[in-house]
Parts: structure tokens; sequence; C-alpha cells
């Protein structure tokens, strides 16, 4: 079961995304052992290759996950992450 807090930000949402989490963490593992069989066959540049391409994946993961928590939190209104609902204005910090 999720915890209170992953509950209270994602909500409904959770019970799609937890069965997601194992798929995602075994993906993680078969690109770790792929890269560490390239460095011990002495391929740097098999190495150099995923090491870029899992980082791209994991900018890309985490830029989707900003916009659909972003998404949730200004949909969501009462209970959301945020701890007042969004307003799109600037003010600037007090003075001391």
């Amino acid at each position: 079961m999720a915890g209170e807090a992953a509950q209270a930000v994602y909500g409904k949402h959770m019970a799609r995304i937890g069965p997601l989490i194992p798929a995602v963490l075994y993906a993680h593992v078969m690109d770790r052992q792929g890269i560490t069989a390239a460095h011990n066959a002495g391929r740097q540049d098999v190495v150099d290759a995923q090491v870029t391409s899992m980082a791209m994946e994991c900018r890309d993961d985490l830029l989707e996950a900003a916009v659909v928590l972003d998404a949730l939190a200004l949909c969501h209104g009462h209970g959301s992450y945020l701890p007042r609902p969004y307003q799109e204005t600037s003010t600037p910090p007090p003075r001391r």
C-alpha cells in the first residue's frame, strides 16, 4: 500500500502508478547489466553510448514527472501538494 504522503500527492492515480514501479526498476537493472558487460569487455564506446542514453531517458522521465505533478496540482484543487491554489503572480520577497 502506498504511503500517506504519496497517496496525498497522487490521489486516485496511485493505483495506476504503483504497478509501473517494478517495471521501471527492472529496466534500470537491465541497463546497468548491459553497461557492466560492455565495461568488462573493454567496449568503452558502448559504455559511453549507453550512459548517455540512460542520462537522457532519466532527464525525460524527470521532466514528464514534473509535468504530471504540475497538472495534478493545478487540477486537483483541495488536497493538492501545493499549500494553496496556484496563482500566476509575482511578489517581491519581504525586506528585512
